[in-house]
């Protein structure tokens, strides 16, 4: 009897990528969402509508909505992640910042570190503190943060000054940066393409370079390079550029650790979905019957598959009924370092 899908995809088969908008602005809190329909109850019923699995409401300066957040998103557990968040007004452009759900509270203590001019939330609202030195406090407070929209003009750190100062790589060489966000996905690779020969090139692979010959960034050279909706309307949220600006984040689970890890692994467990192709055929699973494997179910994954077991244990018995199921040659290639 044929095997059904449901079984196969009941074995478990490891981490799996998850639709994430890490910048999402609300009513009541971000003084430029003029749509009263904006609420983090909509925000967060529409997020599940959609398949967005990871979700952080960051509005500016202010943290009047987040504790809301996190406490209407336990309707959804196990659903959907909303990450306690924030997006602050340095001296260098706009920075987003994110806690562990049940780290809320720290969202307000950073806004006090940081001395936020003017009211919470209010289109002056900023600090005249520099942006590496606020990735520094978030770092202090246990969290990690991310450059918003580097590419715009005026608001992201990249475009506030032509050019490279020592400012520009004091953020980037902060240990407290994980990912650059982006509006335009063409600028994606600004600091992973190393073969760019024009002079903002020239000067990136340099910064690039020394994050990877920083002692404090050992093992995460490689930032994030990620895209939100910026979403200022429930329209824009549910219509407009959302499903079209989303990355997406490698998790073993739904957790604030889960995306941290994520993060600190960028090149593998981070893709925005800009950059993914349309469709990649894949085996999804399969189930043999009759011979040495009979009735094993295996579920692969979207990524890396391996065999691991000692000798005689169906390791290449499971290679060849894979081929032999696709209609493809089953000889396996000698190597003389794999005991027969």
């Amino acid at each position: 009897m044929a095997i059904k899908y449901d079984i196969i995809e009941a074995v478990d088969n490891g981490a799996q990528f998850f639709n994430a908008d890490l910048h999402v602005h609300s009513f009541g809190a971000s003084h430029d969402v003029k749509d009263s329909t904006m609420t983090v109850e909509a925000i967060i019923d529409a997020a599940v509508k959609m398949g967005i699995r990871l979700l952080a409401i960051t509005d500016h300066n202010s943290d009047s909505n987040t504790a809301k957040s996190i406490s209407y998103a336990q309707k959804y557990t196990g659903h959907i992640l909303v990450l306690a968040g924030v997006e602050i007004t340095t001296s260098h452009g706009h920075l987003l910042a994110y806690f562990a759900p049940e780290q809320a509270a720290r969202v307000r203590n950073l806004l006090a570190k940081i001395n936020i001019v003017g009211e919470l939330g209010a289109q002056n609202s900023h600090t005249a503190m520099s942006m590496a030195d606020v990735i520094k406090e978030v770092e202090l407070q246990g969290g990690v943060c991310i450059a918003a929209h580097i590419d715009r003009v005026k608001t992201g750190f990249e475009m506030v000054v032509a050019g490279y100062p020592n400012w520009k790589r004091d953020i980037m060489l902060s240990s407290g940066l994980y990912g650059l966000e982006f509006d335009d996905p063409a600028n994606l690779n600004w600091y992973s393409n190393l073969d760019d020969a024009s002079q903002n090139g020239i000067e990136r692979k340099k910064i690039a370079k020394a994050r990877e010959q920083s002692p404090q960034l050992a093992g995460r050279s490689r930032l994030a390079n990620v895209q939100g909706s910026d979403a200022h309307s429930l329209k824009d949220f549910v219509t407009g550029r959302t499903g079209k600006i989303l990355t997406r984040f490698k998790l073993n689970e739904l957790s604030y650790e889960a995306f941290r890890i994520a993060l600190a692994d960028a090149e593998a467990r981070v893709r925005a979905v800009a950059t993914i192709p349309r469709s990649i055929p894949r085996i999804l699973g399969m189930h043999v019957t009759g011979g040495f494997l009979d009735d094993q179910v295996y579920h692969f994954s979207d990524n890396l598959n391996c065999f691991v077991g000692g000798r005689g244990t169906g390791k290449s018995s499971a290679l060849r009924n894979l081929a032999h199921g696709l209609a493809l040659n089953d000889d396996l290639e000698p190597h003389d370092n794999c005991p027969r």
